[in-house]
């Protein structure tokens, strides 16, 4: 297995300074081999941690929107000061996963890649500041997306009739 060597990145440019040097910082990079996420079964959109300060846990992200960042006010706390109070917005919707930074000091990666906004897939590395979290899409099965697609038509079916209902109430 071949290491990795760890991500090199400017800090100030030396035109800033006066000097004729430029300061590193060294980020230590993911290990190999991710953890596998444990949903205990349940389906959805998940956030494992897999570095400090929340290495090993595992958030569960609902429908809609989950903000992410240091504040209290949050769904998904980080507490670590390169993340911002309110750092990025994981949107879930039927179609997909989109994280959107939220103008964050230290931003917002995905894979690697500074994004304002993305999509999001099964196995993506979504970094916040200097917090890494690894995205976990895990379908539902083919009975469950049937039985739920079973209900969408038997709501908007009762929907019809209930409607058709107060339109006869309010002609009488």
């Amino acid at each position: 297995m071949q290491s990795r060597s760890p991500l090199v990145t400017p800090i100030k440019d030396s035109a800033d300074r006066g000097t004729d040097t430029t300061e590193i910082a060294v980020v230590p990079s993911l290990p190999e081999a991710l953890p596998v996420v444990d949903t205990g079964g349940e389906t959805g959109a998940f956030l494992l941690g897999v570095s400090d300060p929340i290495g090993g846990l595992t958030f569960r992200t609902g429908m809609g929107r989950t903000l992410i960042g240091r504040g209290d006010d949050c769904d998904v706390i980080v507490r670590d000061r390169t993340v911002s109070a309110r750092h990025a917005e994981l949107v879930v919707r039927p179609e997909g996963v989109t994280v959107t930074n939220l103008m964050s000091t230290n931003g917002t990666r995905v894979n690697g890649d500074e994004v304002q906004s993305a999509q999001l897939h099964d196995g993506d590395v979504l970094r916040l500041g200097g917090v890494s979290l690894v995205f976990k899409d895990v379908p539902a099965e083919a009975d469950d997306q049937r039985w739920l697609k079973n209900l969408q038509w038997s709501l908007l079916a009762a929907a019809v009739v209930l409607v058709g209902l107060l339109a006869m109430v309010l002609l009488i």
